[in-house]
């Protein structure tokens, strides 16, 4: 579409950029609405909106572009209701992450401001914000000093042995990570303490018989004996199927087998869901472990090694 548009259109952008949805162009103000409305008659589903500076000023992402004497000029954009918080450096987090934070705002401080003031004002607000959430002025020159050695993060990142990333516990993690560093292992954290686990999640949960791709458990009433099964439609539907199967007599049904031999009752309200998988093979095996680790299982699964058995 952009292509076509560019292409064909009667007075041409003198510049395009675009970010996933987000685009950038420079039209003289005469063939702005002629361009709008070429480029959303190229497909009628779809159609771009419109937004014009506003005192030579226009927000594109994170960056605001300003025309100033016949120039572009570029600087950080934040929205007026940003607070210029972040992750407080006293709070319970590893110093990878702290560490990632100063970058990151140091980064954005040398990138994207395209004039030496610009630059200047942009990391004088940055140490400001940084010292408002608790960074020590050592800690960010330290950082902003070890920023500018590293010069190529991905070639080191593509080097290493592995990946790994552990819960954070201060004073292990750093020793754990300590080890596996002489390994070439680089390694993430991840924060325990989050919002998730104190709070219940707002979704209701699925009923049991509504549960997809599951494998399931269905005891006799009357013995020990028990049937495991997996499916990818809905429980309920497999259940149905089992009791169409009695229904019928189907005598190729390891339930019907069961209960014409001993006149046993199945127990259909309390179906237990055992695991959860989207991948078919991944539930066929599931199905077999727990079948082989449920002596009284009458189903037919694939064979798996004893070795599995003594996983947990």
């Amino acid at each position: 579409i952009e292509d076509l548009a560019i292409s064909s259109a009667p007075n041409p952008s003198t510049w395009w950029f675009r970010f996933v949805d987000d685009s950038h162009t420079g039209l003289h103000k005469e063939h702005v609405q002629q361009f709008h409305d070429h480029i959303n008659s190229i497909n009628p589903h779809i159609q771009f909106t419109i937004e014009i500076e506003k005192d030579n000023k226009l927000a594109f992402l994170d960056t605001m572009t300003t025309r100033k004497n016949g120039r572009i000029e570029v600087n950080v954009y934040r929205k007026s209701t940003h607070t210029d918080k972040y992750l407080d450096f006293n709070s319970h987090h590893p110093t990878t992450h702290k560490r990632s934070v100063v970058n990151t705002l140091l980064d954005r401080a040398d990138k994207i401001p395209s004039t030496k003031n610009g630059k200047r004002r942009e990391r004088k607000h940055v140490m400001k914000v940084l010292n408002d959430n608790g960074y020590p002025s050592r800690f960010i020159r330290k950082c902003d000093a070890q920023r500018k050695m590293v010069n190529n993060r991905e070639k080191n990142e593509q080097q290493a042995a592995g990946f790994v990333v552990l819960p954070y516990i201060k004073g292990i993690s750093e020793r754990i990570n300590r080890v596996l560093q002489r390994e070439n292992v680089t390694v993430g954290y991840r924060p325990v303490n989050t919002l998730s686990r104190h709070f219940s999640k707002p979704k209701d949960k699925i009923p049991t018989v509504r549960r997809k791709e599951v494998v399931y458990k269905i005891n006799c009433s009357n013995c020990k004996f028990s049937y495991i099964g997996q499916t990818e439609r809905a429980l309920q539907t497999r259940i149905k199927e089992h009791q169409r199967a009695i229904h019928k007599l189907d005598k190729n049904s390891k339930i019907v087998q069961h209960i014409n031999l001993h006149n046993h009752i199945m127990d259909f309200e309390n179906v237990k869901v055992l695991d959860t998988a989207h991948n078919y093979h991944q539930r066929l095996f599931l199905e077999a472990w727990h079948s082989q680790r449920t002596p009284s299982s009458g189903n037919d699964h694939i064979d798996l090694p004893d070795v599995y058995l003594s996983l947990s």
